[in-house]
C-alpha cells in the first residue's frame, strides 16, 4: 500500500511538472513565431511604443526613494519565484479545472486557512466578500517621492493633488481585521498625515464613504478587489466636486448625479480576480453594471498603444467585446470594459466641457471606472499608468503642460519604488 501511494504521488508530480514545462515551451514557441506580445486573448492588437524615446529622462533632476530592503539574492529569488509561480499556475493547461477540483475538496472538508504570502491568499470577510491582506510597511519613502513631484509642479505653476481610493477592508467597520491582519488603512492614515502636514491638497474617499454612511463592502464587487462601476461614478462626482471646491474649477460635478444615467445590469457576469483564484467551486460571479449618460455627449478618445483615435458619444470609452461572452477565466476581466482597461496613456477631450482645463491623472486600475466619468466635467484629461509607461513623467509634463497633476491610487498601492532601473513603478515620478 505504501509503495502504491509513493508511486501515485511521484506520478502526479511528474504530470504536474510536464504540464508546467509544456506551458513554458508553448509560450516560447508562440513568441518565436509571432511578433505579438502575449497579454491576453481579448486584445492582441496592442502596439509597442518606445515611451523612453518619446519622453527621455535627460535632464531630470527628480530624485526617488527606492526600496533598499532587498539584497541582490533576495531580488533574484523574487524574480525566479515569480516566473516559477506563473508557469506552475495560470499557464498550465486545464489549470482552472485542477484548481476547481481542489476548491471543491476544500469545501467538503471546510478548509479555509489563509496565509499572507500564499498565491491563492484569499479570505471571505464573513459576508461573502472576498479579499486579500496588505502587509505593514513604511510610507516615508513613498511620501518623499510624492513630495519631489509636488515641489516640481509648484515651481512650474502647476496645481497638484492626491486622491485615495479605499480598499475593500474598512478602517471603521472591520475592526477585527484592520490593523491586525491588514494594514492598508494604517499605511494610508500615515501617508495622508504626512501629505496634509506638507500642504498637499488631498481627498480621502474612505472618509467621504464613511460620512455618507455607505455600506463599505457593498461598494465593491464580492469576487474582485476593485470597487463597482457604480462606485466609480460616485467617486468621480466627489473628485469633480473636490476640484470645484478646492481649486475653483468649473466642473459641473452635479452632472454626475445618478439620476442623469441609465444602469444596465449583466446578471452574474463578472468573476473577479479573487473569485478566479477560488474558482467557481467556491465563488459566485457578481452582477456587472454598465452605466450610460442620459444626456448628449461629444468626446474624443485616444489610446496610443491601441492605435485608437475616435470621436463620438460617451460609448466610445467602452470596450464592449469584453462583455460578449461569459468565460469567467479568460482575458483581462469585465472591469476592463471601462476605459479599455489600464493603458500606458489615455487621452480624452470633452468638447462640451464648461471649462478649458487640462488634467494629467496618474492612475491605477481603480480609475478604469473613474476616468470616463471625470471626463464629462473637464475639457482635457490625459491619464498615465506608470506601471506601463516607462518614459519620463517629468518630460511628459513639460510637453503636455497641464493645469494640474492629480494622483488617484487605491490605498493598498502606497509603496516605495522596488525596481528604479525599470521605471515601471507607481511612485517613480521621474
Amino acid at each position: 500500500m505504501k509503495n502504491f501511494a509513493a508511486k501515485y504521488f511521484i506520478c502526479v508530480i511528474f504530470i504536474f511538472m510536464a504540464l508546467a514545462f509544456g506551458a513554458l515551451f508553448q509560450n516560447k514557441i508562440i513568441k518565436l513565431f509571432t511578433d505579438e506580445k502575449i497579454i491576453d486573448n481579448v486584445e492582441p492588437e496592442t502596439i509597442e511604443i518606445n515611451w523612453q524615446e518619446l519622453y527621455p529622462f535627460e535632464g531630470s533632476s527628480l530624485k526617488i526613494e527606492s526600496n533598499e530592503d532587498l539584497n541582490i539574492f533576495e531580488k533574484i529569488n523574487k524574480y525566479v519565484h515569480g516566473k516559477t509561480e506563473l508557469y506552475t499556475t495560470e499557464k498550465i493547461p486545464i489549470y482552472n479545472k485542477i484548481i476547481e477540483t481542489a476548491r471543491q475538496y476544500e469545501n467538503i472538508i471546510k478548509w479555509n486557512l489563509f496565509q499572507m504570502s500564499e498565491y491563492n491568499g484569499i479570505i471571505d470577510l464573513g459576508d461573502g466578500y472576498l479579499t486579500g491582506f496588505v502587509k505593514s510597511s513604511d510610507v516615508t519613502g513613498a511620501f518623499k517621492n510624492l513630495k519631489y513631484l509636488a515641489d516640481y509642479c509648484s515651481k512650474n505653476n502647476i496645481e497638484f493633488s492626491y486622491i485615495s481610493a479605499p480598499g475593500k477592508i474598512c478602517k471603521y467597520d472591520d475592526k477585527n481585521i484592520s490593523g491586525i491582519f491588514d494594514f492598508s488603512n494604517q499605511r494610508a492614515d500615515e501617508f495622508h498625515k504626512l501629505i496634509s502636514e506638507y500642504g498637499i491638497k488631498n481627498l480621502d474617499l474612505r472618509d467621504v464613504m464613511h460620512a455618507e454612511n455607505k455600506n463599505h463592502h457593498e461598494m465593491f464587487y464580492k469576487t474582485d478587489h476593485h470597487w463597482k462601476s457604480e462606485t466609480g461614478l460616485w467617486a468621480s462626482r466627489h473628485v469633480l466636486k473636490f476640484l470645484h471646491d478646492k481649486f475653483n474649477w468649473n466642473t459641473n460635478y452635479k452632472i454626475l448625479d445618478p439620476e442623469n444615467f441609465k444602469f444596465i445590469n449583466y446578471p452574474k457576469w463578472f468573476l473577479g480576480s479573487q473569485g478566479r483564484k477560488l474558482t467557481l467551486a467556491r465563488a459566485t460571479p457578481d452582477d456587472f453594471i454598465m452605466i450610460y449618460p442620459k444626456f448628449e455627449t461629444h468626446l474624443k478618445f485616444e489610446v496610443p498603444n491601441y492605435g485608437i483615435t475616435k470621436e463620438g458619444d460617451f460609448n466610445i470609452t467602452y470596450y464592449m467585446p469584453r462583455l460578449e461572452t461569459k468565460n469567467h477565466y479568460e482575458g483581462a476581466g469585465r472591469f476592463a470594459v471601462y476605459n479599455h482597461g489600464r493603458r500606458p496613456l489615455i487621452k480624452i477631450t470633452n468638447y462640451d466641457a464648461l471649462n478649458n482645463k487640462k488634467l494629467l491623472l496618474i492612475y491605477d486600475s481603480f480609475s478604469n471606472a473613474v476616468i470616463p466619468f471625470m471626463a464629462l466635467g473637464i475639457k482635457n484629461i490625459n491619464a498615465i499608468d506608470l506601471r506601463q509607461f516607462d518614459g519620463s513623467l517629468i518630460n511628459y509634463i513639460e510637453q503636455y503642460r497641464p493645469d494640474m497633476v492629480m494622483i488617484l491610487y487605491v490605498i493598498g498601492n502606497i509603496s516605495r519604488v522596488n525596481a528604479p532601473e525599470k521605471h515601471l513603478d507607481l511612485f517613480d515620478f521621474r
